[in-house]
């Protein structure tokens, strides 16, 4: 594989990264959104048993009226939660949104940064550079999880061909 071939395949890996950043974003928002839907339904339903039984001939203490008020607080909060994710017709305009951003900031989840250690023969790491310890500088990726990725393009002569 050659220099350029090289780079191509590491820029690929960064754009899948950068994908399966977006589509973990994607996930999430569309795991909320089914998790407030499920809540409203069931506030809903819970609000309606409270009206149903708080406004009959029998009606109880304003005990139930207090939980129908806090139902219906709690149901208009998820509303305006559903309301700042966004409709069924938004959702999609949402995602590209989303897919936008991520490829948009790739320094937000992927950071290079310059590295330069010291190993001596013995693959110590030292504090500093000497005769036995050279200087070996690389590049560190850093990713949004917090994972580190060493990189280093090296050319090696052999026989026949170069390899990197």
């Amino acid at each position: 594989m050659d220099e350029e071939q090289a780079r191509r395949h590491l820029k690929i890996r960064a754009f899948d990264y950068l994908l399966s950043q977006a589509l973990r974003r994607l996930t999430n928002v569309k795991s909320e959104r089914k998790e407030l839907e499920r809540w409203r339904t069931l506030l809903q339903a819970k609000l309606s048993l409270l009206e149903r039984g708080g406004w009959g001939f029998n009606a109880p203490d304003d005990v139930d009226r207090l939980d129908a008020a806090a139902v219906e607080e709690q149901l208009g909060t998820i509303e305006a939660q559903l309301q700042e994710i966004g409709g069924d017709d938004g959702m999609l305009e949402i995602y590209l949104d989303i897919v936008a951003d991520v490829l948009g900031n790739p320094e937000e989840y992927l950071m290079p940064q310059r590295t330069t250690i010291y190993v001596d023969r013995m693959s110590i790491k030292r504090a500093e550079a000497s005769s036995d310890a050279p200087e070996l500088t690389f590049y560190e990726l850093r990713t949004a999880e917090g994972n580190s990725l060493a990189l280093q393009l090296i050319s090696i002569q052999t026989g026949k061909r170069q390899n990197l």
